[in-house]
């Protein structure tokens, strides 16, 4: 897992992990804004990035 925030209204979330991460436990505000691919029930599958703004 990769995670960064870029000031306070912008985050980026990567899974690089075999396992799937819920958003929840990234700990970022707002919503999510492009992913790679779907995200299924607030999880962010193995190989998946997301941007959340």
């Amino acid at each position: 897992m990769l995670a960064f925030r870029r000031g306070g209204a912008f985050a980026c979330a990567v899974n690089f992990s075999d396992a799937p991460i819920p958003l929840g436990l990234l700990g970022f505000d707002g919503a999510p804004l492009l992913a790679s691919e779907s995200l299924t029930d607030g999880v962010l599958a193995p190989d998946i990035a997301v941007w959340i703004a």
